[in-house]
Order: C-alpha cells, then sequence, then structure tokens
C-alpha cells in the first residue's frame, strides 16, 4: 500500500512538472511572436496608408502595418511593417509598393512586397528599406492633374459621349461581354505563347517603346485626333434610331449576300489556275505601265473633251442625244434597208456583168472618155497606140479619111474586157469570164 501511494505522488508530481514546462513554453512562444520581425520602409509619400493596412508577398498577406511615422524633418514617411510566418527575416533587394484594388478606391489599401534573393545578405531586425526601393501609389487624381486642361476637356468629352452611348443599352453590353467570352478565355493562351517567347516580346516592347516616342513628338496631332474623335462620338450618339435601324437591317442584308458571296468563292477557285499562269506576265506588265504614264497623261486631257462628246447640257449635240434618236431612225431605217437589200439583189446580174470591165472602165476615167492609150516598148524604142472607141452615134458610116487609120468599124458594142489592147502572147485578153456576154472576135488587131 505504502508503495503505491508512492508511485501515485511521484506521477502526479511529473505530470505537473510538465503542464509547468508548456505553460512556460506557450508563453516564450507568445512572447517571441509578439516581439516579431519589424522591418522600416521608407517612402516619400505615404498614399493614405493607416495602422492596420495588410502587407502582402505574392497576394498573400504576411503581415500588417503597424505604424506611420514621419521622416527626415517631414520630407519621407517610415512605414513600420510587421513580417511572420516563413518570409522572415527579408533579404536584401527587397521592393515595397503601396496598392490599392482598384484605381479609384481609399480603403483596402495595402504595401505589396517583393522579397530579394535568398543569396543576398539579410534585412536586419528593425533596419530599413530605403526610398530607392520603394514605390509609392498614383492617385487618380495626380494623374488627372498631370493632363493640361484640353486633353482633360477632351477625356471628358469622351467619357460623356461614351456613357450617352451606352446610356439604356445595358442588356445589349452584356450580351456582347458574354460574346467575348471565348476570344478572352483564349488570351490565355496567347500570353502563355508570348511568354515562350522572350526574344520576340522583348523586340515588341523596343519597337513599341519606339513608337511610343514618335507619338509622344506629335502630341498636337493626337490632341486634335482626340478631338475629332470625340465629335465622332457624339454625332454617332446623335444618330442611335439611324444606327439601331441599320444595324437592324444588318442580317437580312447579310443572309442575301451569302450566295454572292459563295458565287464570288466558285469564282475565286476558277481564277487560280489562270492567276499562276498570269504570274509570268505580271513582271511584263510591271516594266509595260510606267511607259503607259505618258499615253495615261495625254489621255487625261482628252477625257473631258470625250465626256464633252457623249454628254453636254445643251439638247441635239452629242452622242446621247443621237442615241436616244437611234430607236426612232431605226423605225425609218430598217424598212429601207429591207427595200436597198431587194434592190442589190436585183442588181446583182448586173454588177457581175459590169465587174470585168472594172480595168476598162478605170484606164476610160484615167486616159479620158472616148478613148485608151497606152506604152508601149520594143527594139526601136517607145512608141504609143491610140485607139479610137465611139459610139452607134459617133462616127457610124463616115468614109474613110486616110488608109493609115484603118477601118472604121461600128456596132461593136460586144467587145470583151481588155479588147481595146493587141492580145497578149499569154491569151490573157481579150477576158472571156463566164457569164460575160462579149465577142472575143471584136478584140484589138494584129500589130
Amino acid at each position: 500500500m505504502p508503495v503505491r501511494t508512492g508511485r501515485l505522488v511521484f506521477g502526479r508530481a511529473m505530470a505537473l512538472a510538465a503542464l509547468i514546462a508548456a505553460v512556460f513554453f506557450c508563453a516564450f512562444l507568445l512572447l517571441n511572436s509578439s516581439s516579431g520581425y519589424t522591418v522600416h520602409a521608407l517612402v516619400s509619400d505615404a498614399g493614405q496608408i493607416v495602422k492596420g493596412n495588410e502587407v502582402q508577398v505574392g497576394g498573400v498577406p504576411v503581415g500588417s502595418v503597424d505604424a506611420v511615422k514621419l521622416r527626415d524633418g517631414g520630407r519621407s514617411a517610415e512605414l513600420d511593417l510587421s513580417i511572420n510566418g516563413d518570409e522572415a527575416p527579408l533579404h536584401q533587394g527587397t521592393t515595397a509598393t503601396i496598392r490599392n484594388p482598384s484605381l479609384t478606391s481609399v480603403a483596402g489599401r495595402y504595401v505589396s512586397l517583393i522579397p530579394g534573393p535568398n543569396s543576398s545578405p539579410e534585412i536586419p531586425d528593425g533596419a530599413d528599406i530605403p526610398t530607392a526601393d520603394t514605390t509609392e501609389i498614383v492617385d487618380l487624381d495626380q494623374l488627372l492633374n498631370s493632363l493640361d486642361p484640353s486633353t482633360v476637356a477632351d477625356l471628358s468629352q469622351v467619357i460623356h459621349g461614351s456613357a450617352d452611348a451606352a446610356s439604356g443599352r445595358g442588356r445589349q453590353l452584356a450580351g456582347a461581354i458574354n460574346a467575348l467570352n471565348p476570344a478572352l478565355s483564349r488570351s490565355a493562351a496567347v500570353l502563355a505563347q508570348l511568354d515562350g517567347d522572350q526574344h520576340a516580346l522583348q523586340q515588341l516592347v523596343v519597337n513599341g517603346s519606339q513608337v511610343v516616342k514618335t507619338l509622344a513628338q506629335h502630341d498636337s496631332e493626337l490632341t486634335s485626333g482626340t478631338s475629332a474623335a470625340s465629335s465622332a462620338l457624339n454625332a454617332i450618339a446623335g444618330r442611335q434610331q439611324e444606327l439601331s435601324s441599320a444595324l437592324a437591317e444588318a442580317p437580312p442584308t447579310l443572309q442575301r449576300a451569302v450566295p454572292t458571296l459563295a458565287s464570288v468563292r466558285g469564282l475565286l477557285r476558277r481564277l487560280d489556275p489562270a492567276l499562276t499562269e498570269a504570274r509570268p506576265v505580271v513582271a511584263g506588265v510591271s516594266r509595260l505601265l510606267p511607259r503607259l504614264r505618258p499615253a495615261t497623261n495625254q489621255l487625261r486631257a482628252v477625257l473631258p473633251q470625250l465626256r464633252s462628246v457623249v454628254s453636254s447640257p445643251t439638247p441635239d449635240d452629242d452622242a446621247t442625244d443621237l442615241l436616244r434618236r437611234l430607236p426612232q431612225l431605226a423605225d425609218q431605217g430598217v424598212p429601207l434597208l429591207g427595200d436597198l437589200t431587194g434592190v442589190l439583189g436585183g442588181a446583182r446580174p448586173l454588177l457581175a456583168e459590169l465587174r470585168p470591165y472594172a480595168p476598162d472602165f478605170t484606164g476610160g476615167i484615167v486616159a479620158g472618155f472616148g478613148g485608151s492609150s497606152g506604152g508601149y516598148y520594143d527594139a526601136n524604142g517607145e512608141y504609143a497606140r491610140i485607139s479610137f472607141v465611139g459610139g452607134p452615134f459617133s462616127a457610124a458610116g463616115l468614109p474613110k479619111l486616110s488608109q493609115g487609120f484603118g477601118a472604121v468599124r461600128n456596132g461593136a458594142v460586144e467587145r470583151c474586157p481588155g479588147a481595146a489592147n493587141y492580145p497578149a502572147l499569154d491569151h490573157s485578153n481579150p477576158f472571156v469570164d463566164q457569164g460575160v456576154t462579149c465577142q472575143p472576135d471584136l478584140g484589138g488587131s494584129t500589130p
């Protein structure tokens, strides 16, 4: 019995000692945690940070602001940041930035930390983060105060114009935002692609900075463009009914245009082989076009005159008026052409009879009516042969004047073509064509 009592007393004593040790350990932890790890962030403007605001790393709270005090005679502010958890202690190179949830928000501001690399020396407890590593917040009024009055007025017009354009269209805007959801969801893939090509992204940023510098050099033009855009938005806002009507007509118009676009697609598909074969010609056309420029300049001077010929303000003095009268002329001319066709058909046998005498007729025109003449050449030189041709009343029945003139013929009215000259050795004259009524024996005499 006494043994059991001794063991029981010993056990109770050990339990009491363990409880006292646990109490001291918890008190130590509480006291140690109450002291914590504190750094002083020096900023030129506290940006309405107050005691109790959060300190975050990567969006995760890791501490709070214990106090906000002036420093260096009021030229800067000191933020006492109490850091707990695994982020303590911080390392040199840590930056602090005052942020807020939105540009127009005042409440809920916090201090965002970007810890320095672990390879850097630790920042001792109670040490400072210099102003070179801190960034104060930029309020909306500060941003607006940095703009000149003209830009602020233009921005105000744009905002008011946008408000007027969006007034009463909340449902349509919600539908548009809902329709944009697939495009916005794809932005993550685009950003991942950009992150995968850092060199191209760097070149884009460099080129973008050059564009921004160029735009900064043309601030007056940008101001004019902003004013013009504001005026355009106001004009569009004043045409709400017309825009609504146009948008309502757009779906039926597009629906009617679908078959036409399908036909154009088929046409383009058929034009592909022709375009492929035309590629070698393009180089020649590129060389030809500059040479056509002088002709184009001259044509440009002629076009106004041609326009006046085609259409002029006064009546009955241009081609347009002539074309208007063509139907009346056709009503009168078509019967005349029909009669003329009949006349020509009846005259066809006569024309066929006269056609072989065309050379003789031409010779009569050239050499004179009533006779013919021609030059001939032989071993004795040049001589001329002249023959007189008369009608039934010209020299019929007259006596011979001399034996040197030869015989006078009468009644020779069926002479063959070419019979006025001596017969050629190849018998090409007189010419006796089928369908020509003539007498070959009335040809010229033998020389």
